[in-house]
């Protein structure tokens, strides 16, 4: 990779819902706009051999496979710049919010409910549905250095939101309040 290469990554399932092909074109487009952007893919799963066909030729594309050691994926995360999950969004996001790398999808009807973590322009970015909307919403990340810097503090102050002892503390109020509500009455 180039020094100045600003760095896409995509982690997950490689299966339909995760819009493998709306992002390889996507990728095709931002590449054409912004030279210095490299993509990384990890994983692996049914739609694989449509991103080892798109990287086949290119430079700027990487296909890792899967990977299952948390150290060596979240050396990959810690060089990237953003997520890119266009189609549904996952566990990975927790991840680049972890290592601080902002999650840039869309408005797609079916994502997990981890997408509750991503607060638009805070800690990443939902652009509208459509190829050409999706492209500018990461172009306008990558090519705004101080927007990019934005969203990747974002997501380091999100982090302590779902630090373990908030999530411990969460549970425990969540146990005394259930305690604290007094039973309907069973009279008749």
């Amino acid at each position: 990779l180039e020094e100045n290469a600003m760095i896409g990554l995509f982690c997950g399932g490689m299966y339909e819902e995760k819009r493998l092909d709306f992002l390889v074109q996507a990728c095709s487009k931002i590449k054409y706009r912004f030279p210095n952007f490299h993509i990384i893919f990890i994983g692996g799963g049914p739609l694989e051999n449509t991103i080892k066909d798109f990287a086949a030729d290119k430079n700027w594309v990487h296909f890792i496979g899967p990977v299952y050691d948390d150290k060596i994926k979240a050396s990959y995360f810690l060089i990237s710049d953003v997520l890119l999950q266009p189609g549904l969004v996952g566990l990975s996001i927790l991840d680049g919010i972890a290592c601080g790398v902002p999650t840039i999808t869309t408005e797609y009807p079916y994502h997990s409910p981890e997408i509750d973590y991503l607060e638009n322009g805070y800690n990443g970015i939902i652009s509208k549905n459509t190829l050409d909307n999706y492209c500018e919403a990461v172009l306008g990340v990558l090519m705004d250095s101080d927007k990019c810097e934005r969203l990747k503090n974002g997501c380091k102050e999100t982090i302590h939101q779902y630090s373990m002892e908030q999530m411990v503390n969460n549970f425990a109020s969540g146990i005394k309040q259930c305690l604290n509500i007094k039973s309907p009455s069973l009279e008749k």
